[in-house]
């Protein structure tokens, strides 16, 4: 909402994903996504304190818990088919790194 877009193919792809959710079947998914985005952290901080040897035991758990929640999203968007051109982006990321991270 602080950069809105004036591309309309980013807008037509906002309206799509909007619509999506919108529907009553993906309700379960649209769920399950929220439920997981709540433990996704910005990192960079977190990484900054690790780079120097200084991260904290609480650090290390968000950044465990936005790797694995990340990683889980990227698997439910697979889950969801070719139902959305976003959520197929989301399903496509390469999750292999992430995954070997957040072991």
């Amino acid at each position: 909402m602080q950069h809105p877009s004036r591309d309309i193919a980013e807008l037509r792809r906002r309206q799509e994903v909007v619509a999506y959710f919108l529907r009553s079947q993906n309700d379960p998914l649209m769920r399950n996504i929220c439920s997981a985005l709540r433990f996704i952290r910005n990192v960079n901080g977190i990484l900054a304190k690790v780079k120097a040897l200084s991260a904290k035991p609480y650090q290390w758990k968000s950044l465990y818990n936005t790797l694995y929640n990340a990683v889980l999203i990227c698997e439910m968007c697979e889950n969801a088919g070719k139902s959305s051109s976003f959520l197929e982006q989301l399903a496509s990321c390469d999750n292999k790194k992430l995954y070997e991270v957040r072991i």
